[in-house]
């Protein structure tokens, strides 16, 4: 992509986000102050607070109830909302069934953490001891903690090393979407699959750790299309 696509990208983005920031969320009072003459609302009006023209019924109500929520959260001084793990997330774990897994997070969105470093969840059943006759009694379900998979499971410093070697006199992508990504050679190197979500997940996570470690390093090239590019190349070696 041309750097006259990014900029303009990078302009629709901005121009979205002070949109967003303008959007005011009024109370019932207001709303009822901004009335004209006539008992309706502008057009102008609706727009300054979210409102698409012409209104659609019912409104006013969703607007009402926005505030309050906008309300509730800024008096909470601790929030915690609990979001049931999506089937994306659920193909990056490896779970089968993502509505028994949820997430707790601060009831302020700018203040969640990621999804694999969030604190995780299990509705999971256990009998009780009730049944007659040293039979099994009834199922109840019950909530357990449950750790996001780590990326480094069952890798060691003997698989750094073949990576650091794979890698030795070249460097790859940082950018996960390139063809020429480094995961790639990780996933050749370790033998697991790149197109599979929950070992894509994990060689991003790998990439990540052994570049804040120094493992790899970041250093600016060019693609083989004369762009500037972010790419990975062996930084201190591992030893065994």
């Amino acid at each position: 992509m041309s750097e006259s696509n990014w900029t303009a990208i990078r302009k629709r983005k901005r121009s979205r986000r002070r949109h967003k920031a303008a959007v005011v969320c009024p109370t019932d009072t207001e709303i009822s102050a901004a009335q004209t003459a006539g008992g309706g609302w502008t057009k102008e009006r609706l727009a300054r607070w979210g409102v698409q023209w012409p209104p659609p019924m019912g409104w006013k109500d969703r607007l009402v109830a926005r505030r309050e929520r906008l309300d509730q959260a800024r008096a909470a001084r601790s929030a915690r909302v609990l979001n049931r793990m999506t089937k994306d997330e659920a193909e990056k774990a490896g779970v089968e069934n993502h509505r028994l897994y949820f997430r707790a997070t601060d009831g302020k969105g700018n203040l969640a953490p990621p999804f694999d470093n969030s604190t995780w969840f299990r509705l999971e059943d256990i009998a009780l001891p009730n049944g007659p006759f040293g039979e099994p009694g009834d199922q109840v379900g019950v909530v357990t903690r449950w750790t996001w998979p780590e990326p480094f499971e069952a890798v060691t410093a003997a698989d750094l090393l073949r990576v650091q070697q794979a890698f030795d006199g070249k460097r790859y992508r940082k950018d996960a979407q390139s063809r020429e990504w480094a995961g790639h050679i990780v996933a050749t190197t370790l033998g697991v699959d790149a197109d599979d979500k929950r070992q894509r997940e994990r060689i991003r996570g790998m990439l990540k750790a052994w570049t804040e470690t120094g493992a790899l390093v970041e250093v600016m090239g060019k693609d083989s299309k004369g762009n500037e590019r972010p790419f990975l190349e062996v930084g201190e070696w591992a030893t065994r």
